[in-house]
């Protein structure tokens, strides 16, 4: 199947006791997203080449190979903190749940709760042109939208400027002036000097971190699949 049919609704954070029950880092609105999950695809993270170049070639070991990708039935769910405890067929212990740890978790598109018409799902805008009101369109745009991330509950927009520079631009009401899927364009008014405040210094992009950690504030639509929430146009978790 098309990739573009899966959505990342969480991220496996590390086992949780010792019967095989995973913690997740739920990019859904609610944890009862999951009672109308049967099954979801569990995927590794894509890892990012050693600096340098191509990525070196694993040793050979006895071990056996991670899967590209796997379907687990769902078995039970509980909410637990601010994350959600998964039960999945054929995870049966620690270790089993351990080698989980960093997968990203996927559903069917087709399994995403119906939207109103006023409402939009955060997969949608990915890869959208984005553009600063008033600007005319032989000006060009200001980037594409390439992810979104929630820190300490604060919707921001990672914008990829033409330049290469990473702009982040918190997603409020004020900031998002129109939202046109057709036309695959966003129009923002943020407020003067608040692009340059959260620009990236010129020069710096590409880089990335060197923690093997899954970032909790990272969303998923740095694989290209980010379903994290469903909100008002202009302006999707999905919704329980």
């Amino acid at each position: 199947m098309n990739a573009e049919k899966y959505v990342v609704v969480g991220e496996v954070a590390k086992p949780h006791g010792v019967k095989g029950e995973l913690c997740i880092l739920c990019h859904a609105e609610s944890p009862s997203f999951f009672d109308g999950v049967s099954r979801v695809r569990l995927t590794p993270r894509p890892q990012a080449p050693a600096s340098g170049g191509a990525a070196k070639e694993p040793r050979r070991t006895g071990r056996v190979a991670r899967p590209r990708a796997v379907w687990r039935k769902v078995l039970s769910f509980r909410p637990h903190q601010d994350r959600v405890l998964l039960t999945l067929e054929g995870v049966e212990d620690r270790d089993a749940a351990d080698a989980l740890r960093g997968y990203l978790v996927e559903v069917d598109a087709a399994c995403l709760p119906r939207l109103s018409e006023e409402e939009i799902f955060l997969h949608e805008l990915m890869g959208l042109r984005v553009r600063e009101s008033g600007a005319e369109a032989a000006a060009g745009d200001l980037g594409v939208l390439e992810d979104v991330l929630d820190q300490a509950g604060q919707e921001l927009w990672l914008i990829r400027a033409t330049d290469g520079r990473e702009i982040l631009l918190p997603a409020v009401p004020e900031f998002v002036e129109d939202i046109d899927l057709e036309a695959g364009l966003i129009v923002i008014c943020p407020p003067p000097g608040l692009l340059e405040l959260n620009a990236e210094p010129s020069g710096e992009s590409g880089e990335s971190g060197e923690s093997g950690e899954p970032d909790a504030t990272e969303g998923p639509g740095a694989v290209g699949a980010g379903a994290r929430a469903s909100r008002k146009r202009p302006s999707s978790r999905p919704k329980g």
